[in-house]
């Protein structure tokens, strides 16, 4: 494990340390924050979209008729903090040779048959933002990985591309992770199981309180989940949330775009992800965190079974 700046500096490093380059594909989901990607592009490589489960996550079964000649890696995302099916990502990926790299920066500590997510792949990924489940009071982040040959390439990457701090052998800028982040990241570790049970608590309620009519995530295995967002999916989206507004309840949409219909993708080739297209419209996000009360949580099941049921 290698600590970095931030969960962005992180996947960077990991598609450098893993030798990703110019002419090089990537298969990854549209559904994620867009720096999964953008950080494929400037390596040089090409991101390659394949659509999403029912948990929003890479659908294991789109990815192989996307394998091409170029294909170097797979990139899956475990995303709002619920595990992948990274087991049959892993199958695919030892078929084919391919360099399995994970990007846990919303899923710490969650796991798929007792192993942890982001010891599956070759590399993993950390962000440990103030927002994250397990978090430090600014940015910061780590990578993990299973090979000597990703530890030296990282660890000159992440101080400017140095050895033993002079010796320069590859362009880079610093990326190094924080003392005083680190510090309180130890210390805020001693916390995380408290913090999770508290968020899983919270998301189980609202599975209960919340209409039948609203598609929301699965809350029956504690291992799979971090929750670090409670995601529905909700018709006339626009309504539900000015309703929710007036009701002084702050909901969020995250994100609003998939990564491919990004700007900075237009020169890439258009393709239909259906799943993906679909659910785009309709994710909503409710506030969770582990100090909201069971109050605030019956609160708003009340007001948003209201709207949808009346």
């Amino acid at each position: 494990c290698v600590g970095v700046s931030s969960g962005s500096a992180g996947l960077l490093l990991a598609l450098k340390a893993a030798d990703i380059k110019k002419g090089d594909e990537v298969i990854t989901t549209p559904m994620s924050w867009l720096v999964t990607s953008t950080t494929i592009l400037m390596v040089g490589a090409v991101p390659v979209f394949a659509d999403v489960d029912k948990n929003f996550n890479l659908d294991p079964s789109k990815i192989e008729n996307l394998i091409t000649k170029k294909t170097k890696a797979v990139l899956p995302v475990h995303f709002y903090g619920k595990i992948a099916q990274i087991d049959k990502i892993k199958k695919i990926c030892n078929r084919n040779k391919l360099i399995l790299i994970e990007d846990v920066a919303q899923a710490f500590g969650t796991s798929l048959n007792k192993k942890k997510a982001g010891t599956f792949g070759d590399i993993g990924i950390f962000s440990f933002g103030p927002m994250k489940v397990h978090g430090a009071l600014g940015d910061a982040g780590a990578i993990v990985f299973n090979k000597k040959k990703y530890q030296k390439k990282i660890l000159s990457l992440r101080q400017c591309g140095t050895i033993n701090n002079e010796i320069c052998v590859e362009p880079e800028i610093k990326h190094n992770l924080d003392a005083l982040q680190a510090a309180f990241l130890k210390v805020n570790l001693n916390l995380y199981e408290k913090t999770k049970k508290k968020r899983f608590l919270v998301a189980q309620r609202y599975k209960k309180k919340l209409s039948k009519k609203i598609l929301s995530p699965d809350t029956s295995d504690y291992n799979s989940h971090s929750f670090y967002d409670f995601t529905i999916l909700i018709n006339n989206r626009k309504k539900v949330i000015n309703y929710l507004y007036q009701n002084s309840i702050e909901v969020k949409v995250r994100h609003p775009f998939l990564i491919n219909q990004q700007p900075v993708f237009k020169k890439l080739p258009k393709k239909k992800l259906p799943r993906s297209e679909e659910y785009v419209k309709k994710i909503l996000q409710l506030p969770i965190h582990e100090n909201i009360t069971n109050k605030e949580v019956d609160y708003v099941c009340k007001k948003l079974n209201s709207f949808v049921d009346k």
